[in-house]
């Protein structure tokens, strides 16, 4: 099916740094984050920075919000009625109801990870939109699902979508989990380079090493077939 057709046409050139263990390790890095940092509550705020920005802005958030709150980049339970460490309303909401939750449930957010181990993806995904009051847009909460439980979900930025739609894939995450569900593959890895091959496609990110015949997966691509 056309999931696996993609996602093998993708693998040979992505694999070896869409693949778990290499793409933490570049965030660590990008975040400077040592392994004794690598916890739930700070990988959930780095996350929770990726906005609407490009990703250097994203790390600017995140280093803002941890410089003013570093006993909350430590600790989700520390975040106040009054948190208000990252620039948009939603971030700081999320954040907060988190804190209230874990308090009135008498959790660690590490506790909270135990049990969403237990579930799948979605499942993982809905659980934690629904006590940050995450509501329909839970793009960044998928991101915190897949990169950290590496569970399998498929977060869709605009990078993502668009490929989807050239691809003739659903713009839809649950459908596409579900469909490389059927197809055996894991829908956390060929996110990511989907991702990544966003950068090499000639009508989005023009550059002299972009062209549409070498694409390993022009012969999916509506736009590749229909010049």
């Amino acid at each position: 099916m056309r999931a696996k057709e993609i996602y093998d046409g993708l693998i040979e050139q992505w694999g070896k740094v869409c693949n778990d263990e290499a793409w933490i390790s570049s965030i660590k890095k990008d975040y400077s984050m040592a392994d004794m940092e690598w916890t739930p509550d700070r990988f959930f705020l780095i996350t929770n920075s990726w906005g609407p920005w490009h990703s250097n802005r994203q790390m600017e958030v995140w280093n803002e919000m941890k410089s003013a709150f570093p006993e909350v980049a430590n600790d989700i339970r520390k975040a106040g009625q009054d948190f208000n460490g990252f620039p948009l309303p939603w971030q700081n909401e999320r954040v907060k109801n988190i804190s209230e939750y874990l308090k009135r449930e008498s959790k660690t957010f590490k506790e909270v990870i135990i049990y969403l181990r237990s579930l799948t993806g979605l499942q993982a995904r809905d659980y934690l939109a629904k006590i940050s009051g995450a509501g329909q847009n839970k793009k960044t909460i998928s991101c915190f699902v897949r990169d950290f439980l590496f569970k399998d979900t498929l977060p869709i930025d605009s990078r993502v979508s668009e490929m989807l739609s050239c691809l003739g894939l659903p713009n839809d995450e649950d459908k596409m989990v579900r469909l490389c569900e059927m197809d055996g593959v894991p829908s956390r890895i060929l996110d990511r380079m989907l991702y990544m091959q966003w950068d090499e496609c000639p009508d989005r990110a023009p550059g002299p090493n972009n062209e549409c015949g070498k694409c390993k997966i022009n012969n999916y691509c509506w736009e590749y077939i229909l010049k």
